[in-house]
């Protein structure tokens, strides 16, 4: 566990492994979930970015074909 410093704003600093776990950057959105014991916070689910990198992976693995015949290949249709 980690103590982070609330600065005069109110701000908070995510350290860094957090970040690059959570896949949080700059300007990304995040939500504050208010819960019995304290506050949540969690990224903001991209849809877009989920897809892009999706995409990415299914090129990498089948960089000649479609997404779709990909797909259709890895269910064996």
């Amino acid at each position: 566990m980690t103590q982070i410093l609330v600065g005069q704003k109110g701000q908070i600093t995510l350290i860094k492994r957090l970040r690059e776990k959570f896949d949080i950057g700059p300007g990304m959105l995040v939500e504050e979930i208010e819960t019995d014991e304290g506050i949540l916070i969690k990224p903001v689910s991209n849809q877009f970015e989920r897809w892009k990198k999706l995409k990415e992976k299914i090129s990498r693995r089948w960089p000649d074909i479609s997404a779709v015949q990909a797909i259709r290949e890895d269910r064996g249709e």
